[in-house]
């Protein structure tokens, strides 16, 4: 198994309920047509999906619902806001290279790369050799 094939192991259920975007969908749907298992499983996942739309019985929530969910949502967002400290300051910025003149950094910087590639040449010529 892959990273890729997790991952999109990882978007079946999304997909199978409908809550995915389409470029995960025809990702999925590509996938599942390839890899038996996923395709099973999307398959499985659809069927129980649709099932569920029609097994529940819809209502209409009674009208004082959400202004009773509103109000304690702003509750417990004042709750909160009172509770948590100001933020702190940031802290100050800490220049890693405040100690080299502005002229030399590029130099610094060309050299360390020279050595690095000498580094990875002499490391492939022993691994050659």
């Amino acid at each position: 198994m892959t990273r890729e094939h997790d991952a999109l192991r990882d978007l079946i259920a999304p997909v199978a309920l409908g809550a995915a975007d389409p470029a995960e969908v025809a990702r999925v749907e590509a996938h599942a047509a390839e890899c038996a298992v996923c395709g099973e499983e999307l398959m499985s996942l659809r069927g129980g999906a649709d099932v569920l739309a029609v097994a529940v019985p819809q209502h209409a929530p009674r009208p004082e619902l959400k202004a009773s969910l509103m109000a304690t949502v702003r509750a417990e967002a004042a709750a909160r806001a009172a509770a948590e400290p100001a933020p702190a300051p940031a802290p100050a910025r800490r220049r890693t290279l405040g100690w080299m003149p502005r002229g030399l950094r590029p130099v610094v910087a060309v050299l360390g790369a020279v050595v690095a590639l000498f580094i990875g040449w002499n490391v492939a010529t022993q691994i050659d050799g």
